[in-house]
Formats: structure tokens, sequence, C-alpha cells
């Protein structure tokens, strides 16, 4: 799996809307995220047993505190109506987390691969337009040869943990 720091969005992968975005990755941190051993301290803290909240956009069914409804999470967030549940989780195991390498995509690069990856992985018209002008949008005010971090890492986990979940929490670090 990798991870673009930097960025966050709303399905916890390159595929939604960027929630936020922290230009201070590309420069000031440069240091640490360039540092395999200490990204490697990083991710032992996920080691072990843990609990893990499904994602919103995900297809686990989940119930409606008020009314009984049931749909699959990603309804849920598609009709903003998480208020009206209790999101689910399960416990996880993560045995091994290690780091590969880490590389640098520059601007125009990352822009050139989320709409690449829109173009294949999104049937219908799920927020593709949407999407992609949110993301046109965001690296528009960087220069597109800035270079943006990428680590990419293998892991060994249980069955049913949702890595884009996990690469969610290690990348807010």
């Amino acid at each position: 799996f990798q991870i673009l720091l930097g960025f966050t969005t709303d399905t916890y992968d390159l595929l939604g809307l960027p929630t936020s975005c922290s230009g201070k990755i590309k420069t000031e941190t440069d240091k640490l995220y360039n540092n395999k051993d200490k990204i490697e301290k990083v991710l032992e803290k996920y080691l072990g047993d843990s609990f893990q909240e499904f994602p919103n956009y995900s297809s686990y069914v989940a119930k409606s505190k008020h009314t009984g409804e049931r749909k699959p999470l990603w309804k849920w967030s598609k009709e903003d109506r998480l208020n009206e549940i209790d999101i689910p989780g399960k416990n996880i195991r993560i045995e091994d987390l290690k780091v590969l390498r880490i590389y640098n995509l520059t601007t125009g690069d990352l822009n050139d691969i989320i709409s690449n990856k829109l173009n294949k992985n999104t049937e219908g018209d799920f927020r593709k337009n949407e999407i992609m002008k949110q993301w046109d949008n965001v690296l528009s005010k960087y220069n597109k040869n800035i270079f943006w971090k990428i680590i990419e890492a293998e892991a060994s986990v249980s069955s049913g943990t949702y890595i884009r979940s996990l690469t969610d929490k290690i990348g807010k670090e």
C-alpha cells in the first residue's frame, strides 16, 4: 500500500474528496519523512490488537438509531446522514508493518495519477466530476514541480482490516 503525505480525503484514499491539505509535508518535515527508521517507529505504534471503525465510505451495513433503517455506510455518507447511526467497527490485529521505499511525486504527476484512478476505478458517475474538480482546485495552489512524499509499505493484518483507514491514521501523525 501507499501513503500520500499531506492530504486527507473523506474516503481515506485518492478516490475521495480532499478534506485537508498540509503543504508543510513537502518542505518542513522533509527530513523526518526521508528517514525510514523514523517512519518505522511511527508504524510500530499500530502493531498488535486494536479496534477499528469502518470507513464512512464502505459497504458495511449500519442501522439507524431512530428508525431501524439499514443501508451501507457509503449510502449514509452520500446522503449526509451519518449523525443518524453509530459507526460500527471491529477488533483487528496488525502483525507487521514495513516500509518498502519512500519517493517523491510532483504535483503534476499526482494530478495525473488521481485523474487516471478516477477514470479507471469509479463506476457510473459516483461523484467523479466533483472529486476531480476539488482535487484540481487543491493542487492548483501548488507549482506543478513541487514534490509530495509517498511512503510505500506492506502489512500483515487480520481479515477485515481496512488498510485505507490505517493509512489515514498513519498519515495524520
